[in-house]
């Protein structure tokens, strides 16, 4: 929602993530060759609410974002919140 005085956000982005680790072979207890790799699912929300600072720039007030994503057979959840400025280029 966008009004004259600032902007209310919110999207959804649906993905994979990569991890890939490499040199596992200088732990001798793991006997995993010399790296892992895995792709899994993801998912993430987030919303911002911005205060404009004229036409080329706002003052973001809040971002709050919610990942999840499926790795090993397990779920895990990331919450992340920010502040910030926004630059604006053409509309």
């Amino acid at each position: 929602m966008r009004i004259d005085e600032g902007t209310l956000f919110a999207h959804a982005l649906v993905g994979l993530n990569y991890a890939r680790v490499s040199g596992l072979g200088t732990f001798p207890l793991l006997e995993v060759g010399d790296g892992l790799s895995e792709t899994a699912f993801a998912v993430k929300f987030s919303g911002d609410a911005d205060i404009n600072v004229g036409d080329w720039g706002a003052f973001r007030m809040v971002q709050i974002d919610y990942i999840a994503d499926h790795f090993a057979d397990e779920w895990r959840w990331t919450y992340r919140a920010g502040i910030g400025f926004v630059f604006k280029f053409g509309y």
